[in-house]
């Protein structure tokens, strides 16, 4: 029997009738342990008379302990018992816990502040270390919840980290990240009186964390950013990223070997390390930066390596010297060989003391504090056995030097307190001042000082462009700085300016002022230099530049037609292909045996762009697959370099150098064009062809690109298509402002030209552009002289940075990082890049490279963006893009609070989608011969067209309403009657004004109808409040000199000389001739189908003649 039986009472009490101390206690489900362990003591007890137990029968789980006492209750005596015996099981458990433990040394971590420990599951934080000799007993916490205990009971903790709390965490002093046997990380919180609370946890791994670091990213902190980042090393060789703000993770496979790793996000640098080699990377791109072999030792531990506070540079210990590295070049320099450590470094930590950045090295012969930037020493001492030297509770001038040993050592731990330097040494508090620096030492901080000149060369050089007058620049300071005739103590960092500034004052305004101009020179040239090592690549629809991640995917092309991905170098890459629709649609995995950079993609070939290395005779190859039949041509360029390449059904289209070659889809040639500019972009839909060329960049000017559009048509009939293969239909120039360049292009559906600049936020401190203003080329005016009598025009549309939150609550500060693939029905669709990213990135083959594909709608942000925010416009357009004013719930607020700024720049955008969708009515109707499916894609534009047209009044009949009344706004409304394409909807704008109609809107209303209806000016048309309309079977006697049937109502005139496909939003309407008259609408068939329902639209039920039902439905859609 293991459980109670029903009713039954874990403890009884049976009363003894002769005496009310004495009785009996049965306790159920348990035995002799429980039973010896209370017989003990309660005989140990003063008030006990006697005590003794039984276990009536072996197969019966009960104990009988009889009691009787002298002076007290039996309970009280009992109660008291079970509570030592309580606090005695518990002290036995933390004893075998830490002789469990003292096998191998437990995890601690060292903060500026504080100091923690860690010893199975409990926790050891100590804040301030000084007059502390060790960790008392009372100081060991268990660090559980009730949510993390099932996952965390069985194991113990291998690895812990601690920092400052970030914003979010304010309530807490520290957080402490915890890591345990099975994987699990826990993230801690520490309270003003040193109590643990658990915050989060990461159970998505499974290996033993063997090292963990957690860091606050201090400038997204600031912008209320996720700031809080763990990284930890798993057991076999995987480091894992973590974004508790997030909850998002990363991994990288680093392999067997690796000790340890240290991160820095201020830097963005990771360093894993092994006892023969260190591997840095990059945190945005985990691409490999450097690899250095033979450099480890095997002292090396969990402090053999810091990252430099203020500077993206490494220092690591070496044999005997302190060695560093620092980018760009990352190349390996040391000091202080020999001069303090005989014995190899194991501990080293970087932290700021006032204006010096100190470097502390131990070894098992001396401790040393180090001035980094000198070189020189500032603080010595012997050495000892340690687990951890550490500088800790930083003051204002004083700090700690503490020699941790084991938790479980008896021998003390040795904590100094040092005062910061006040010229070249620090001092102990209390003791005498350390001894003159030897010879050796003062040479170490010369010679010191001359490689970390040497290191600044060298990233000089890697700049370029210096000239050679620029080498002894400062060769003045130097010499005061070293002066190898005069073996002198290092100058401290006060004692260097002081002399340099000497120096500077010995220089007459003319050498100062040349100096400072050669200073300012070069400020310009290393931002230029900046901005040149950001990667600039050919660009095609979602393209980006090479990862330095050989195993991660390449995107090299991404619209709505597919996604092409490359994975592999040499000759082992891989080409995976996606297609989205069409008769080929899947996945299709080509191998690239000719390395290609540059892809593109349609529904009918795949096409790529490769460059063939033969000797004295670069060759460009492009290749072409058919998709449909799996046949493969190529066509090889001489002394061509291969930029970009782009297919479409019709044409293949091949950007070299600095010629544009077209060819058909079968493989001949339509036409070599030679470019006006450096090659930057190509990208072809349809029929349209877009080519983006750079004139001239310069910083301190504007960067002016060639763009050009073209209409290629196919080969049939030959005899027929002599020049009209090609088509120009756009050549000008493209001016971006200074230091801005084309960073993104697309081509939509309905074959606009959409470009994007780089005027994007800066990523992570890196020199990254981003996509920032979007363009598009659309015929936006008149033109007498150029082809079907229209202008195009760029028109700035959206901006990347306005892509904040999907809700209002969401601030800017926290701008999502969108990257931006294609416009498709007047929206962006993009994807949102991870914390750190600039690119997409994934390692796995797999259809949209693992992100969720989104859509934002486009406007004119310059136009609506001070009357709409584009976060509400875009939570209003998602929800619902008709814009429904009345719900089942009523009157939506926020539809019903837009605007008639708003609406007007949307019904602009649909007069320009209109004009786009005319001019390409006039192509395909000219070029229609060489068109593939000419007649069906007319009707298509069409049907577009007059769906375009029916919202444009639509939401102008929204402004309408909304102006109406108003003084400030109220003239808008003459506008909008003037803009009305539908006389049902000019009925409607009747309608609306017809309860406060004035003379001059009513004549403006006459206006309107005549030129809708090309009918003369009759007062009847518009009946005043005192004349009653005529119904509608009165018969009316036209005026001398008019045709009979002019007279039509407002509500009869139908729309003249236009082409218009209508859908369920309006009745079939007839085009009636003039001087006819109009025929009423035919009654519906009973068994008809059902018209076919278009986005945008809502079927509208009643009669054409129904006008209070057209109202509703534009009001109410």
């Amino acid at each position: 029997m293991m459980e109670l039986g029903q009713g039954v009472k874990k403890v009884e009490w049976i009363t003894d009738s002769r005496s009310p101390l004495c009785g009996t206690f049965i306790v159920y489900l348990e035995d002799h342990t429980f039973g010896t362990l209370m017989r003990s003591r309660l005989s140990k007890d003063e008030r006990v008379a006697f005590v003794g137990y039984r276990v009536p029968h072996p197969l019966e789980n009960k104990l009988e302990i009889r009691l009787r006492c002298k002076v007290d209750s039996p309970f009280t005596v009992m109660l008291n018992a079970l509570s030592t015996v309580r606090s005695n099981v518990a002290h036995l458990k933390k004893v075998y816990m830490a002789v469990d433990a003292a096998g191998s040394a437990p995890p601690l971590a060292v903060h500026a502040s504080c100091v923690a420990f860690a010893r199975r599951l409990e926790v050891c934080w100590v804040q301030s270390l000084q007059g502390k000799a060790g960790v008392d007993v009372e100081d060991w916490k268990v660090c559980i919840s009730p949510q993390v205990e099932p996952k965390i009971s069985t194991t113990y903790i291998t690895a812990l980290d601690v920092c400052t709390a970030p914003s979010t965490l304010s309530k807490y002093r520290f957080v402490v990240a915890l890591g345990y046997a099975n994987g699990t990380i826990c993230l801690s919180g520490v309270d003003a009186a040193g109590d643990f609370h658990i915050v989060s946890h990461n159970d998505k791994n499974k290996a033993k964390v063997l090292h963990l670091e957690v860091q606050v990213d201090v400038e997204a902190d600031k912008k209320g950013k996720a700031a809080l980042h763990s990284f930890a090393l798993l057991e076999g060789g995987t480091i894992v990223r973590f974004a508790w703000d997030t909850l998002e993770q990363s991994h990288v496979e680093c392999g067997d070997g690796i000790i340890g790793l240290r991160a820095s996000l201020a830097h963005g640098v990771i360093a894993q390390y092994a006892k023969d080699r260190m591997v840095l990377r990059g945190l945005d791109t985990d691409s490999t930066l450097k690899t250095f072999e033979n450099v480890g030792s095997d002292t090396w531990g969990e402090w053999a390596l810091g990252f430099h506070p203020q500077q993206r540079l490494l220092a690591f210990a070496g044999a005997n010297a302190v060695r560093y590295t620092a980018a760009p070049r990352w190349e390996i320099y040391q000091f202080g060989d020999g001069v303090v450590h005989s014995e190899p470094i194991s501990c080293l930590q970087f932290i700021t003391l006032g204006e010096i950045v100190a470097l502390l090295t131990a070894s098992r012969d001396n401790i040393a504090v180090w001035d980094f930037d000198a070189q020189s020493v500032l603080y010595r001492r012997s050495g000892c056995e340690f687990r951890l030297c550490a500088l800790t509770d930083l003051g204002e001038k004083e700090v700690n030097l503490a020699i941790l040993g084991n938790v479980y050592d008896k021998k003390p731990w040795t904590v100094t307190r040092l005062s910061l330097p006040a010229d070249d040494r620090m001092e102990e508090v209390g003791g005498k001042r350390p001894a003159e620096s030897s010879s050796s030492s003062k040479s170490a901080g010369a010679q010191g000082n001359k490689r970390f000149r040497r290191m600044v060369d060298d990233m000089a050089e890697d700049a370029g462009d210096v000239a050679e007058d620029e080498g002894d620049l400062f060769d003045g300071v130097d010499h005061v700085d070293v002066d190898a005739e005069k073996p002198e103590v290092p100058a401290s960092p006060s004692e260097r300016r002081r002399r340099n500034a000497d120096v500077f004052d010995m220089l007459n305004d003319e050498s100062s002022m040349a100096l400072m101009e050669d200073i300012e020179r070069l400020k310009r040239r290393v931002a230029q230099l900046e901005r040149r090592s950001e990667a600039r690549y050919n660009l095609t629809p979602g393209s980006c530049p090479a990862p330095h991640d050989e195993s991660s995917q390449w995107l090299m092309y991404w619209d709505d037609g597919g996604q092409i991905t490359k994975q592999g170098t040499g000759d082992s890459t891989t080409l995976h292909v996606h297609l989205y629709s069409g008769p080929n649609a899947g996945y299709v995995q080509k191998h690239d045996s000719h390395n290609c950079h540059t892809a593109a993609l349609c529904g009918r070939a795949l096409v790529t762009g490769s460059e063939l290395a033969l000797e004295n005779d670069p060759q460009g190859l492009l290749t072409v697959y058919n998709l449909g039949t799996n046949e493969i041509w190529q066509r090889r360029l001489r002394h061509e370099r291969i930029a970009s390449v782009a297919v479409s059904d019709e044409f293949v289209a091949v950007l070299g150098d600095g010629v544009l070659y077209i060819f058909s889809f079968a493989g001949s040639m339509l036409g070599v064009y030679r470019l006006k500019g450096a090659p930057v972009g190509l990208a072809a839909k349809g029929n349209m062809l877009a080519v983006i060329s750079e004139c001239s960049s310069n910083p301190k000017s504007s960067t002016v690109y060639s763009t050009r559009l073209l209409w290629v048509n196919g080969l049939r009939g030959l005899a027929r298509n002599s020049l009209n293969r090609v088509v120009d239909l756009y050549d000008d120039v493209l001016v971006l402002p200074p230091n801005r360049h084309v960073s993104w292009l697309s081509i939509s559906d309905q074959l606009n030209l959409w470009v994007g600049d780089s005027s994007g936020e800066f990523l992570d401190k890196v020199i990254s552009y981003r996509t920032g203003q979007l363009m598009s080329l659309v015929p936006a005016m008149a033109s007498f002289h150029k082809l079907g009598g229209v202008s195009f025009e760029w028109v700035p549309s959206l901006h990347l940075a306005d892509l904040g939150g999907e809700s209002s609550s969401e601030e800017k500060s926290n701008r999502i990082r969108a990257f931006p693939l294609y416009v498709n029905e007047q929206k962006l669709c993009y994807i949102r890049l991870k914390e750190g990213e600039r690119y997409p990135h994934s390692h796995a083959p797999v259809n949209f490279l693992g992100y969720t594909l989104r859509k934002a709608p486009l406007r004119i942000e310059g136009a609506s963006g001070a009357y709409m925010p584009f976060n509400k416009f875009y939570s209003v357009m998602t929800r619902d893009p008709k814009l429904k004013e009345v719900g089942p719930a009523g009157i939506v607020e926020d539809v019903a609070a837009i605007p008639w700024q708003q609406y007007d720049e949307m019904r602009h955008s649909l007069t320009l989608q209109g004009a786009q969708l005319e001019l390409l009515m006039q192509l395909q109707q000219a070029y229609g011969f060489w068109f593939r499916d000419a007649e069906r894609v007319t009707q298509k534009a069409a049907t577009s067209m007059g769906n375009v047209e029916l919202v444009h009044d639509k939401w102008l009949l929204r402004m309408l309403r909304k102006v109406k009344g108003q003084r400030q706004d109220g003239n808008v409304l003459y506008d909008v009657l003037r803009m009305i394409r539908y006389q049902r909807c000019l009925d409607t704008a009747a309608e609306i004004m017809s309860d406060q109609m004035d003379g001059r809107q009513r004549r403006v209303l006459r206006e309107a109808a005549m030129l809708l209806a090309n009918g003369p000016n009759r007062d009847f048309l518009f009946p005043s409040r005192e004349n009653k309309a005529p119904e509608a079977n009165d018969t009316q006697q036209p005026s001398a000199g008019v045709e009979p049937d002019s007279g039509r109502g407002v509500h009869d005139v139908t729309v003249l000389n236009r082409t218009v496909t209508h859908d369920k939003d309006t009745a079939p309407v007839s085009v009636p001739a003039p001087g006819k008259a109009v025929a009423p609408p035919a009654a519906p068939k009973p068994n008809a189908p059902a018209k076919p329902v278009h986005d945008g639209f809502v079927e509208v039920d009643g009669k054409p003649e129904d006008k209070s039902n057209w109202m509703e439905q534009v009001f109410h859609p």
